[in-house]
Formats: structure tokens, sequence, C-alpha cells
């Protein structure tokens, strides 16, 4: 049986669905086909017959059915039906420099009539990795890939491979792509006979000393991001290192021999130099993504020449590591451009936007009775339901994600401030974040209404 809670949210929830629905008749026609071939679910019809739950990503899924996009630029999206949407996910914060760019557009159309790929070198890769060398002053050496998830993966396999260890410790609920331990080489592989990963508290810097001390002469790597989440839908928010924390880390990877592998896929955005800039503190091997492909798909590892020297395709005993698609000239034009744009004063302007909306969040929140987690750290920042007494959490986070969208704002609840994000487009977040907090608290005060009756 339904709850009090459940029932009003649902009753929110019902209304939005049909406001939704008679917006955008095109997105739920190509829902529809897109379930053709695309794995099951419920949220469209026509995708899920092609595609598990009509999509592939799972950031983008939206009840009833998801958004489809038309065309896009600056910090715009407008959708097959002609909807307008001010957007805070830019693509899961890689669209550091907005949609369409020209910059970006030029150099991806020149690069087109150029060639797509090529199975002899890049020029394009030598430029791109130079760039990251000189601004992030850990890495030596880059290794490209094609996403966040294969950098990660590229990370720990070179790091048990220098050691010649198999265990790794990393956070607890950090979010660290989608990956399983799949090789034909095995070296850099962890050993059967005793767990790869071992899981630690972030912030908690005797946790790791004891995982530390359960690896003994078996700890490869300690693998972290510089700034926790969760990623997606999880609760965890963004959470800060601690003073210490990083510094601690470091010191017992020199001490243990281990290698200090900080996951920079979502934060090399916050500095120049990402956030172990801001940090103070300068890991073996960083692994990259989303932001230096310019919205195409991209991952990397960075580092110390040593341990990047291992995947030397000239060496007779190289780890393998390689990809018909790595470091190809699409990636690396539209990358190039971007980071073009990205230089110390764009990212210390949006920065300071990204701080200013979380504080003006943080006051809305407490106004309207503190329903919701608050967190960020410069350009990026979230805003999340809590846990709601009687249950509901889960109708309430897909309302609020629908009455966002229809609001004209996409991306709850995590968002991302890029270059382009406009004065106008920070208003209707704003805006649309307190009439979402208004209605969430006339939601609950019928509950308690209807609970005294």
């Amino acid at each position: 049986m339904a709850t009090l809670q459940e029932g009003h949210l649902g009753t929110w929830l019902e209304g939005l669905r049909t406001q939704y629905v008679a917006s955008s008749p095109e997105s739920a026609r190509l829902a529809e086909q897109a379930k053709r071939a695309l794995p099951g679910g419920d949220t469209s019809e026509q995708a899920k017959r092609a595609l598990p739950g009509g999509d592939t990503r799972a950031f983008t899924a939206l009840w009833p059915y998801p958004v489809y996009a038309r065309e896009s630029f600056g910090s715009t999206i407008i959708d097959l039906d002609g909807n307008r949407y001010a957007d805070f996910s830019n693509n899961a914060s890689s669209l550091v420099i907005g949609h369409a760019h020209p910059v970006v557009v030029e150099a991806v159309s020149a690069q087109v009539r150029r060639g797509t790929a090529w199975s002899v070198r890049n020029p394009g890769e030598v430029e791109l990795a130079q760039l990251l060398v000189d601004r992030v002053p850990s890495i030596e050496k880059v290794r490209f890939a094609n996403s966040g998830t294969e950098a990660v993966m590229t990370a720990v396999r070179l790091a048990r491979a220098f050691t010649g260890r198999g265990t790794v410790i990393r956070s607890e609920g950090s979010y660290h792509g989608v990956w399983d331990e799949v090789a034909n080489d095995p070296r850099g592989l962890g050993q059967p006979d005793r767990p790869a990963m071992l899981l630690a508290t972030f912030n908690d810097l005797a946790s790791f000393t004891e995982r530390a001390h359960e690896a003994g002469s078996d700890l490869a790597a300690v693998l972290v991001a510089p700034v926790f989440t969760g990623g997606g839908q999880s609760a965890s928010g963004y959470v800060l290192p601690e003073p210490g924390f990083l510094e601690g880390l470091l010191e017992l990877c020199r001490r243990t021999g281990a290698l200090l592998v900080f996951d920079e896929v979502l934060t090399l955005r916050l500095e120049v130099g990402g956030a172990q800039q801001r940090a103070g503190v300068m890991p073996d091997l960083t692994a990259m993504g989303k932001v230096i492909g310019g919205g195409l798909a991209v991952g990397a590892v960075g580092g110390r020449t040593d341990v990047l020297s291992l995947s030397d395709p000239a060496r007779d005993d190289a780890l393998h590591l390689s990809g018909t698609y790595n470091g190809n000239p699409l990636m690396t034009a539209a990358g190039i451009a971007t980071l073009s744009q990205l230089t110390a004063e764009e990212i210390a302007r949006i920065n300071e936007i990204g701080a200013d909306v979380e504080g003006r969040l943080v006051a809305l929140n407490r106004r309207y009775g503190d329903r919701f987690s608050v967190s960020g750290c410069g350009s990026l920042f979230a805003l999340q339901l809590r846990d709601i007494p009687g249950g509901g959490g889960l109708l309430g986070q897909r309302a609020l994600k629908l009455f966002f969208t229809l609001q004209g704002v996409l991306g709850w609840p995590y968002f991302s401030i890029s270059t382009a994000t406009t004065p106008d487009d920070v208003h209707l977040l704003l805006d649309v974040s307190e009439r979402a907090m208004q209605v969430l608290d006339e939601v609950m005060a019928n509950v308690q209404k209807a609970a005294i009756a």
C-alpha cells in the first residue's frame, strides 16, 4: 500500500507527466522507435524495442521518456518539438565551452575534410598530449583512450604492471566508470586468490592505512578522485578533501611503494592543472576525459615517464594498450580547440559563477525547509533531494527531474557551468529551483494535513 507521501508525490508526478506528454510528441515518437533496438525498460515505447531503457546512457533517462535533441548551440538545446532548454548538464560536464562553439566546429569540420581516422600517426595527438603536459605539472607523458572508464582501466593496469603487484585501494562509493578486469595479457591484473580492489572511506586516512596493511606487499595503487562524487543519481553530491587527506595518501603510497592515481575525468576543469593543482598534491598517474575531448569521445592517462613508458610499443616487453580510435583526429581537433579557449581566466570566471549559484541554492534551501542537500566545487554543483520520511524518495527524484525539464532546465541533480552559460540561464535555474522547493514544500504540507485528518 502506498504511503501518504507516495500518494501525494505520485499525484504531482502524474500531473507533470501529462504536461510533458502534451509538450513533446516528437520525443515520444522517437522514444517508441528506439525501443525496437535498445534494451527494454519502461521509459519509452519506440526506443526500448531496440535499446535497453530506450537509451545507451543512464544519465539521459527521464520518465516517462527522454528528451530527444534537434540541435544545440552555446548553452541551449532545442528538442524535436522546438522546446528550448538551458543546458546545465553540458553532456555530463564535458562541454565546458558550450555546444557547437565556433572554434570547435571549424576545427572538426576542417579535420573531417582531411580525414576522420588513420592507421598512421596523427599529428593532432602530439599537439593535444603536449598541451596536457604543459597544463598539468604531474604529467610527463600521455596515453589516449576513448572514455573516462578506459582511462581509469588503463591507469590501474599500468600501476599493477609497473609495481608487479595486484591490489588497489579505492574510495567506497566513488564513481570511476563502468568496467571489469578483462585482458588477455595477465600482467597488470589482480591475483585470483585475493580481492583485487579494497574499499576505504574518502577523507578517512586511517581506513586507507588499514587497507594498506591488509594488502601488505601486494599494494599496487591507491585510486581516488580528488573531489569525491558517486556520479549519476548518487546521493553523495560533491565531497571536498579535508586538509591533509590527499597529502596523507601520497605519503602512504611513498611509504609502501604503491602509486597514487587521481581520477580527474570530472575535475580537470576546475583549474588549468586540475583539482590536483588546487590541492597541491601531484599524483603518479592521472585519468582524464570529458573536457579534453571537446565534446567527442575521449580518455587519457598522464603521469610519470617511467610508468607510461611501459606502454611504449617499441619495447620488447611493452604492455599492450591499444584501441582503434585512440587519439583519433576528430577528437584531438576538438580537444585542442577547446583547451585553447579554456584559459585560467575563463576557468576562474565559471568557478566563481558556480560558487555563487551554490551559495544561493543553500540560502533558498534553508528558506524552504532544508529538504535538499547542496554541494559543489567551482563550476560543478549538485542539488539533491534528501530522504523523505515515510517513503517516496524515488517518486520525488523522478518528479523533480521532470519538473526541471518542463521548466526548461536540463541537468538535475548534477549541474555544471560552461563558458557559454549566460546570466539569464543562471536566473532561470535559480527561479526553477525555488519553485521546485515551493512545490515540494506544499506537497509535504498536504501530506501532514492528510495525516492529521
